[in-house]
Order: structure tokens, then sequence, then C-alpha cells
């Protein structure tokens, strides 16, 4: 696990020793085979609560994911030719009695700078898969009693390789393409939560695919990260002034007071 003291994203012109996905045409369809992307960091993300806010619980996991860069010259092509415009990353929860998915994201190509010819590529995707004491709203998440009785802390969890995406490609043609009737959510410098319910143990599989975000289009195959989630272990937690199921009333929240952008260590 990598820690990290602020999160550096953003649109930067990439170097030219960056690793560009591999682009091939067959016909109508575009073949691409990403390189060196994945997931690339998790976090527990702690929560002080109780009297004083003296004991520590989790909010959820924060899972960072390390996008495919494309080079310039076909990034273009491909906006124009596939009418694909950004990325679309689902993420996916899987246990032994349920396989459900927990949201989407849309992370946009940049547009090309016709001054500078000059682009850039969000190189990173952060989220959050958070217990439902703390998805519900800003207002549960600042709670000193969490609310539904939420007492658990995330004691075990790990990325483990998934061998078996490394060498799948991702094929853009009419035929993949499906409207996603689900909420995509627009990647921010503000953090993107998703409800992970009462328990965050299980398998999580991020999957990305070529997006087009104003049709709602998905416009290529989903394919897998190299990488996998493992939540192994919740342990359940004693709270000092707040019983079973006992939660203190939401604070006012105050409309005005714009969001903050997410720093690490927050």
């Amino acid at each position: 696990m990598k820690l990290y003291t602020l999160l550096l994203l953003g649109l930067m012109v990439l170097p030219s020793c960056t690793k560009y996905a591999e682009l091939a045409i067959e016909g109508d369809r575009v073949i691409v085979k990403p390189v060196d992307w994945g997931i690339d960091s998790i976090r527990n993300v702690e929560w002080s609560v109780g009297t004083r806010f003296r004991d520590t619980i989790s909010k959820g996991i924060l899972i960072v994911v390390k996008l495919p860069k494309i080079d310039e010259e076909k990034l273009s092509a491909l906006a124009q030719k596939k009418n694909v415009d950004g990325w679309i990353i689902k993420v996916i929860r899987r246990n032994p009695n349920a396989h459900e998915t927990l949201g989407y994201l849309y992370v946009p190509f940049p547009k090309l700078d016709q001054r500078s010819g000059a682009s850039g590529q969000i190189e990173q995707a952060f989220f959050q898969v958070n217990y439902q004491a703390a998805a519900v709203s800003e207002r549960f998440s600042r709670l000193s009693c969490p609310a539904f009785g939420h007492r658990k802390y995330l004691k075990n969890m790990q990325i483990e390789d998934d061998y078996r995406n490394s060498s799948k490609l991702l094929s853009i043609s009419v035929s993949e393409e499906e409207v996603i009737m689900g909420k995509v959510e627009p990647f921010s410098f503000s953090m993107r939560i998703f409800s992970g319910g009462l328990s965050l143990a299980g398998i999580y599989e991020v999957q990305l695919a070529f997006y087009n975000f104003q049709s709602r289009t998905r416009k290529s195959n989903f394919l897998s990260a190299p990488e996998l989630v493992n939540v192994i272990l919740e342990e359940e937690r004693l709270v000092e002034g707040c019983g079973v199921g006992n939660s203190s009333d939401p604070p006012p929240l105050d409309e005005t007071k714009p969001s903050k952008p997410f720093k690490f260590g927050n």
C-alpha cells in the first residue's frame, strides 16, 4: 500500500517516455491493448467518533486507479471516428452471496489545445466505497455516533494480482455499444463516494471501457483491471457514549460552504 500526503492530479503533458496503449484496426473494429494501468493503491479511511472523538472506526476504503495513456494523435482519431470522449469506470463487489455493481465513474479525455498542440490525460482516478453510515450524506459522515449502529473497522485488506485479465483487450465496435442506465458520476477533484452497505467485506473489481458521456453510451467492452481489492476482515469496535443503534442528530449542513478539493491524509 502506498501512502500519499497529497494527490497530484490534473491535465498534464505526457512525456516522450510514456508507455502508451497499443492500437490496431481490424475492419470496423479498433483493438486497444492498455498497458501500465490498474489499481494503484488503497487506503482505510478512518473516522474519529464517540465521546470527545477518541475512538476510531472506518468510513470506508479509498481506491486509486492508474489509467492507461493513449498517444495524442490516436486519441484524436478515436474521438473523431469512434465518437469516444472518455473512460467509464465500473466498480463491482463480489462475495459468496452477491455480485453487485456499486457505481460508475466517468473520466473525460482532454481536448486538443489548438494553439500549442499539447493536451494532457488524467493519469489517476480515485473514489471511495463507504459504509452506508458514511455514504448517505455529508451530514451523516460527521456524526459522533454513526447511524445504523455502524461500529466496524477495516482490519485486513489488500491488493491482489488477477492474472486472468493481464492479456485481455478492449474492442471498440458497434456490436459492443450499450447505453448505461445507471447513474454515471463525472470525475471531480471532490471525492466521489459509492455506498457499500452495512459491510464492506468482499472482493472489489474495477472495470474500464471507452465511453461517450453525451449519449451515455459505452463504446467498447468492459476490461477488468489486472488487480483486485480483497477486504478480508472487519472488526466490531466499542464506541464510547454510543450504544448499539444509538446515533446523534446530523449536524446542520451549510449549503453555502464550497466543497474542498480532496487531499490524502484528511
